[in-house]
């Protein structure tokens, strides 16, 4: 309806370029999910909802205007008010916790909506007709908003899962659904200080604070310091940006130094195996990196863990995440330049070269 109210006109105008920027912005992730494989979580949609909400604020002024110009006499607006309210009454009804007070709401301001113009006109009550068409008409425009309201405000205000977000309005009236806990990536409070402080310290010039193979190894590191720490592949490391010849160019180029490089800590493994291992290559880093790790690991020494990991309590550091690293996930601190030697960080200074360029390598490690 906005479309048909822009009309046709070249060039393009204001309008005209906002529906094809929202409707193409909808379209393409529409395709994109409908069609795409792999693992696929709900948060991803969130990507649609600045092209819907354009798109429902332009067709709500275009059909305002189309039904009161037209004095009533085009039904657009009524039924598209009336189809959005089944629509969400379809949604509401799925919630029992919700469709008690939230589909009473609907259907009276639907209704109210719809009816009251009509009962104006009916009455002849021509004083009033207009005011009070219009009044009906936003009411109900208000109540369509009510359950998107409530879903929107639930990821705000109600605990949830962090990790995989989920619009849950039952949280709202206290009784959360209750699925698999939350996989607690990331690290503590205070876990990665170590880590950066030693990398801080012997960072000679390098364009990046460290590499990893997937970004749940760095993301707490940029979020906490700012410092350029990236990811070859992406969000579990599968996805292939640079050639082996190319990462070890950039070493040569002192573009990148150190690499953290995860595995899966003893005990840890699922049976049976994790479900996304690479071939050649376990998790993180998949096949496209797989290459690049095993370089590294060729060419460069593994620093020792007690230069740069915050230990925990006895016995829980084989049990738990290496700084960045998600639960089960032993990182493992690669200097890919070892001639220029390591500085230990002293407490509060800037630190002191160590004896040995990375210590000893431990678990019979490279040297």
């Amino acid at each position: 309806m906005a479309g048909v109210r822009a009309g046709r006109r070249w060039p393009l105008g204001a309008q005209h370029i906002a529906l094809l920027l929202w409707g193409g912005w909808l379209g393409t992730h529409w395709v994109v999910f409908s069609f795409a494989r792999g693992i696929f979580h709900e948060y991803y949609t969130t990507v649609m909802g600045p092209a819907v909400a354009a798109l429902a604020g332009a067709g709500t002024v275009a059909l305002w205007r189309e039904w009161f110009e037209s004095g009533g006499r085009r039904g657009f607006l009524p039924t598209a008010l009336f189809l959005t309210a089944t629509w969400e009454a379809f949604i509401i009804n799925r919630e029992p916790e919700l469709r008690r007070w939230l589909l009473p709401v609907l259907a009276a301001g639907i209704a109210f909506g719809l009816l009251g113009p009509l009962a104006v006109r009916w009455l002849k009550v021509r004083r009033w007709a207009g005011p009070g068409a219009q009044v009906a008409t936003a009411l109900a425009v208000l109540v369509l908003l009510v359950a998107p309201t409530c879903w929107s405000v639930a990821v705000v205000v109600a605990p949830g899962n962090p990790v995989i977000p989920n619009a849950d309005p039952t949280a709202l009236v206290g009784s959360e659904r209750r699925g698999p806990g939350p996989f607690p990536f990331g690290t503590r409070p205070g876990e990665n200080d170590k880590l950066v402080e030693f990398l801080r310290a012997n960072r000679r010039n390098e364009r990046f604070l460290v590499v990893a193979a997937e970004s749940m190894a760095v993301s707490s590191i940029i979020i906490e310091t700012g410092e350029p720490a990236v990811s070859l592949g992406g969000f579990m490391g599968a996805d292939p940006t640079v050639t082996e010849e190319q990462f070890a160019q950039m070493v040569r180029d002192g573009v990148v130094r150190f690499v953290l490089s995860g595995g899966p800590a003893a005990g840890m493994r699922p049976p049976g195996g994790f479900p996304f291992p690479p071939p050649g290559g376990g998790p993180p880093g998949g096949p496209g990196n797989s290459p690049i790790m095993g370089w590294v690991r060729a060419h460069g020494k593994e620093v020792n863990p007690d230069l740069w990991r915050t230990d925990g309590p006895e016995g829980e550091r084989s049990r738990r995440p290496g700084p960045g690293g998600p639960p089960g996930f032993m990182n493992r601190l690669y200097d890919c330049r070892p001639e220029l030697g390591l500085l230990v960080p002293a407490a509060g200074a800037g630190g002191a070269r160590s004896d040995a360029p990375n210590g000893p390598a431990p678990n019979g490690g490279q040297k």
